[in-house]
């Protein structure tokens, strides 16, 4: 197993971490007070899991980071690992013991798109941040580390997976939480088609479809996927979102793959209709000269 140590720039001190092993999945460690990011150092050769790569951080004010200057609170530990797990640049499963399970779950529910998984070691108190992707909760130390090996099993990225457990819902999430179209971009196939309870007609075409999800996208105000369900090549996605100062939406996205997992086809539902006429006008408005008027609801 390899063994690296490396340092990632984040506030005045840095950010310390440490990195072992390679794999297409990220497990990243968060320590809780007192310990600093040692704490992990009997686990971590332990773990069976094949490619996964190890990152234990060290956060601020713990014994790595004692020269870090700056308000040692969740705002700024969740900044901090955030911007490791960014330079990381692959889907990950964040394990936070105590106060880092506070943590670790503001960071996987900031980044719903790449988190794969959430472990959380003896958090304390109530659940903050809901992270609606699998979790584990761990109030017992003995045999951690094989429930976690099963847990990494279950999430890890694998050939043996149908493409749409693996690409084009996760690249969907993902899109929606950068409100990006060119991430939108990258989920759909050339022809993609959307069809949508806000649009009188469907919009073809890859460019006309990005830049209606990311208009869309920026309309809302909060969104989280709630249920999922595969049933061959469509993907079911159940959501609530608010928008417009806090009036709800609920719906449901059907998202249809071709043999590459690229989306062909999305079709979104949303309800309920004051709601989704207030919505159609806001998208009409957004996409003048994008998107013909024709499109939207009207009055």
């Amino acid at each position: 197993m390899s063994s690296t140590v490396g340092n990632d720039r984040a506030g005045n001190g840095g950010v310390r971490f440490r990195r072992h092993g390679e794999g297409d999945l990220a497990v990243v460690f968060l320590h809780g007070f007192p310990d600093d990011r040692h704490t992990w150092d009997a686990l971590i050769p332990v773990l069976t899991t094949p490619g996964v790569e190890r990152v234990m951080i060290g956060l601020t004010g713990s014994t790595d980071r004692t020269a870090a200057t700056g308000p040692p609170d969740h705002g700024r530990f969740a900044a901090d690992v955030g911007s490791v797990v960014d330079a990381l640049g692959k889907r990950f499963v964040v394990v936070g013991r105590r106060l880092g399970a506070t943590v670790a779950e503001r960071v996987a529910g900031e980044r719903p798109g790449r988190a794969a998984g959430l472990v959380l070691v003896h958090p304390p108190g109530e659940r903050s941040v809901r992270f609606e992707g699998p979790t584990l909760v761990v109030h017992d130390d003995d045999a951690f580390a094989g429930h976690l090996d099963d847990f990494l099993t279950d999430v890890r990225p694998s050939d043996r997976r149908p493409p749409s457990e693996t690409a084009s819902p996760q690249g969907w999430r993902e899109a929606f939480a950068t409100r990006s179209p060119d991430a939108f971009a990258m989920a759909f196939a050339a022809d993609v088609v959307l069809e949508a309870s806000a649009l009188t007609r469907p919009v073809e075409g890859r460019d006309r479809v990005k830049s209606v999800m990311g208009a869309a996208s920026a309309v809302y105000e909060s969104l989280a996927f709630t249920r999922q369900t595969v049933d061959g090549p469509r993907t079911y996605l159940e959501w609530e979102a608010t928008a417009f100062g806090g009036t709800r939406l609920e719906g449901v996205t059907i998202l249809t793959e071709d043999e590459q997992g690229l989306i062909v086809r999305a079709a979104i539902h949303h309800r309920p209709l004051g709601a989704l006429l207030r919505f159609s006008a806001a998208l009409r408005d957004r996409l003048d000269g994008v998107v013909g008027p024709e499109h939207f609801h009207q009055g």
